[in-house]
């Protein structure tokens, strides 16, 4: 048996509660955190393709690369969001050039993970699966969904719901 599975992802509310949080002195390193994912969420890109960002991809008013996971020549053009950014970060240096302060993608969702909870997206979400003929239930914080692919699933959902084609 065979049950869709459920797309979990922040709706704009979600991404605008997290964006306005003020997060504690003694947690400053989830600030980081939370500009990769609020980037993710308004550019669509991979973890992938975040991690390996360069200046050398940047353009004036867009990012153009070669996705890590597809080989694909992507733009994607700045908004508002990805731009203040961009800017909030373009006086520091990370190494290999790098854009964003992209950190390893296992600590990355350990501290979305802890962001999510310190938010207090607690609120529960079950799925239903199954094994075999076994029909099972997972029931989970929300903060728990949080990893690195969902600012790309919250990206395409949100502009379905605003009216943007599939195809684009």
């Amino acid at each position: 048996k065979k049950v869709s599975k459920k797309v979990i992802f922040l709706t704009k509310n979600d991404i605008d509660r997290i964006k306005s949080f003020q997060i504690p002195a003694e947690k400053q390193y989830l600030e980081r955190v939370r500009d990769v994912l609020i980037f993710s969420c308004f550019s669509g890109m991979r973890y992938s393709d975040l991690y390996a960002l360069t200046w050398d991809d940047m353009k004036s008013d867009s990012l153009e690369f070669i996705t890590k996971k597809t080989d694909d020549k992507i733009i994607v053009e700045l908004n508002d969001h990805t731009r203040a950014i961009i800017d909030k970060y373009r006086y520091t240096r990370f190494p290999k050039n790098k854009v964003l302060p992209v950190i390893s993608n296992q600590k990355y969702n350990d501290y979305l993970k802890e962001l999510g909870e310190l938010i207090g997206f607690n609120d529960t979400v079950k799925e239903v699966y199954f094994r075999g003929n076994d029909r099972l239930e997972s029931v989970k914080p929300m903060c728990s969904h949080f990893t690195s692919h969902i600012g790309r699933r919250s990206f395409i959902c949100n502009g379905l719901y605003m009216g943007i084609p599939v195809h684009i």
